[in-house]
């Protein structure tokens, strides 16, 4: 299949308009000492149309050095531009560090090539995108091979990088990659909503069919397949030699067997079939509560209670892979880089990555010990004395103010505190 042209014919149109301003090109000359800034939407917006048009910044680095705000862009084009081969893609080669920021607002409506779709199209010859939160107020929706931050990746990383937005596509999608085919997948997150029209939902990756690394991985999200088939909390589909440690479930997964395939819904993966999946699967579990009317042979059941406690986050730090590279162009302390339990300020006590206290925020300003009292039951929130309360995004958006919010899944700031809304 051809690459989408409405794609190229974007960059075209971007490029031209953003001639006369100054480039992120020339904020620096690509390396970790001076690596492209990107400053501002319209920079990302350049980025994307320099990939699409064959700049791969292979061993180059470009950072995010502030949250963005992309709700004025109605159709952004993705990064980059996927084939159906590698050799037939455009694809992102570099390394992207997104410093710990949020992208919010982001809206990208591709049904029409069936390639991919993400906030990076394609990943190839060892590109990373790492340290990137995708908002509650993203939504990406396409056909096939379908992800929050990427939609294919040949052979690529994907580290520290979190999702709380909602990602559509027929099949093969998942809350940070659609398709995987080579690469590692480490210390990422879903709270978001990943749904399907047909099989091939996954919390973090919808297919991944290569010799690939799933490594301290966990889904809180609602997980969906309409059509009997595969439905995993981490994966929807594992093929060929993918390795799964340190993963855990908490989301709710809706699926329906097929009889054709005899393929289950699961809470860590879902269609790994004896005959072509030759990874393995070590210190994995999920949450018997939330995960729904699902099992999975070579992970452990645990209540609520279980894995919220140290014996729990133990359990899956014993078995969680040393990160084995410097991706980023910051250093990762040991603590960013295993399970710790949840702070109360979250409205949750699951482990989370140490990383995910390292947000860039305005939350990094808050004292732990202001917080007030807040009376949270699903998706209501209310204060204890009855008091009218705001909700912000992590970005500083106003989402609601009043005394009793009832707030769609994701993170938000509430009165000085960091709920997590599932």
């Amino acid at each position: 299949m051809r690459p989408a042209k409405r794609h190229i014919l974007a960059a075209v149109a971007l490029t031209f308009c953003m001639a006369a301003q100054a480039s992120f090109i020339d904020s620096g000359n690509g390396t970790p000492a001076r690596p492209y800034r990107i400053t501002s939407a319209d920079d990302l917006v350049e980025f994307a149309g320099e990939v699409s048009w064959g700049n791969t910044f292979r061993g180059r680095y470009v950072v995010l050095d502030t949250d963005l705000d992309m709700s004025l862009y109605e159709d952004f084009a993705p990064i980059g531009v996927c084939g159906d081969e590698a050799a037939t893609s455009t694809s992102f080669e570099g390394t992207f560090d997104g410093l710990f920021h949020t992208i919010s607002g982001l809206t990208i409506l591709d049904t029409v090539t069936g390639e991919a779709t993400g906030l990076f199209a394609s990943i190839d010859n060892g590109g990373t995108v790492c340290n990137l939160h995708m908002g509650a107020d993203c939504y990406i929706s396409g056909d096939g091979n379908t992800g929050m931050v990427a939609g294919r990746v040949w052979d690529g990383d994907i580290i520290f990088c979190s999702n709380d937005g909602r990602a559509e596509g027929r099949t093969r999608t998942g809350g940070i990659a659609g398709d995987m085919r080579g690469g590692l997948i480490y210390g990422c997150c879903n709270h978001g909503q990943v749904q399907t029209t047909e099989a091939g939902a996954g919390g973090i990756v919808g297919r991944a069919d290569g010799t690939i690394a799933i490594y301290g991985c966990y889904n809180s999200g609602h997980v969906t397949s309409r059509r009997a088939g595969a439905c995993g909390g981490i994966a929807a589909m594992a093929y060929t030699r993918v390795d799964f440690a340190a993963c855990y479930n908490a989301g709710r997964i809706s699926g329906r067997y097929s009889e054709a395939f005899e393929i289950s819904p699961a809470p860590i993966a879902s269609d790994i079939p004896e005959l072509i999946w030759t990874g393995t699967m070590e210190g994995c579990c999920y949450d018997t509560a939330l995960s729904g009317d699902v099992s999975q042979n070579g992970a452990v059941a645990m209540t609520t209670a279980r894995l919220s406690s140290a014996e729990g986050i133990d359990y899956l730090n014993e078995s969680l892979p040393a990160l084995d590279r410097q991706a980023s162009v910051l250093d990762y302390p040991y603590e960013d880089t295993v399970y710790r339990r949840a702070p109360q300020a979250y409205g949750s006590t699951l482990p989370i990555l140490g990383w995910e206290l390292r947000s860039s925020s305005p939350i990094d300003e808050i004292e732990s010990d202001l917080h007030p009292r807040l009376d949270i039951r699903g998706t209501m929130v209310r204060a204890a004395d009855g008091s009218t309360i705001s909700a912000w995004s992590p970005t500083g958006r106003l989402v609601d103010r009043g005394t009793s919010l009832t707030l769609p899944q994701g993170f938000y700031i509430i009165e000085g505190q960091k709920v997590l809304i599932r």
